[in-house]
């Protein structure tokens, strides 16, 4: 019986953190009999093709995400994006390359708002726990502020959002904790737990927090180095985590639910090119050739 789906996994592919090979992670997920994963790499799909290909020679479900920067009223946070279904998919397609396009920050894509308000179709919204925006106001002890957003949220999304909850050892989640139980249940929003797992083993962490120092900049002693991950965020068997958040058990099944929410299909092998606009009475191959004469007298 299928108990936990990761919905949150970063891989090499992450730029700024992941230490999982894209092959690698689906194999674990394989062994520990997991039907579905998740990989919701920071701001890309880079490894879209590979995490596909893998899934499906694995016979895993691959559910395709993104984890996102998004500037709010309040400030900018993280909210995962997941695409329920083919305008799911092209919709955060649209968003991440606005993203590079229009607000990238350094390695980070910022996302405005009302992009995804625009393109909010098909897709599945985690808050973000303690990196989303709400996350941040509850944790600043602003929990009027991380109303309004929920309530923002709750409005675009409808039976979409989910109030992201996890136990890895970060600041703030025991205060999250307490507030997304009550603001959750008062708007009748669903829990789910991740776990945001970023390699393979408990004893990968101090190989993680290398590649994280060299995205960096700074050594691994530099007092300086804001501490964003934990030893806990290991890639854990779905029995473990069940027992984890034995006490919000429906936050455990949410997740195996947004999977089966969720079914993208893929076309590999196939070119799609872009739709050129070409004058009336020409096919492409003329206007092409029309074009390269006249670029040549």
């Amino acid at each position: 019986m299928t108990q936990f789906v990761h919905l949150r996994t970063h891989s090499e592919y992450s730029m700024v953190d992941g230490l999982f090979r894209v092959k690698e992670l689906v194999s674990r997920v394989a062994e520990f009999g997991m039907p579905a994963v998740a990989l919701t790499d920071e701001s890309n799909l880079f490894a879209l093709v590979k995490f596909y290909r893998a899934c499906v020679a694995q016979g895993i479900q691959p559910i395709i995400g993104a984890d996102c920067w998004v500037q709010g009223d309040e400030g900018f946070g993280r909210l995962t994006l997941i695409a329920m279904n083919q305008t799911g998919y092209h919709n955060l397609l649209e968003l991440l390359s606005l993203g590079w396009l229009k607000g990238q920050d350094g390695d980070y894509a910022l996302l405005d708002w009302t992009w995804v308000a625009e393109h909010a179709s098909g897709l599945i919204c985690l808050t973000g726990a303690t990196e989303g925006e709400i996350g941040r106001l509850v944790a600043a002890g602003q929990t009027d502020k991380a109303d309004a957003v929920l309530d923002k949220y709750h409005q675009l999304f409808g039976d979409r959002l989910y109030f992201e909850l996890t136990r890895v050892g970060l600041p703030g989640e025991t205060v999250l904790m307490q507030y997304g139980v009550e603001a959750a249940d008062h708007r009748q929003i669903p829990l789910v737990a991740t776990n945001v797992a970023c390699f393979k083993a408990a004893d990968d962490f101090e190989a993680h927090e290398t590649r994280v120092c060299i995205h960096d900049s700074l050594t691994l002693d530099d007092q300086r180095r804001v501490h964003r991950h934990t030893p806990e965020q290991w890639l854990k068997p779905q029995e473990a985590m069940a027992e984890l958040f034995s006490d919000l058990p429906d936050a455990v099944a949410n997740t195996v639910q947004i999977a089966k929410r969720c079914g993208v299909e893929l076309t590999l092998g196939t070119y799609f090119l872009p739709e050129y606009p070409v004058p009336d009475g020409l096919t492409l191959d003329d206007f092409f050739r029309q074009f390269s004469h006249e670029g040549l007298t």
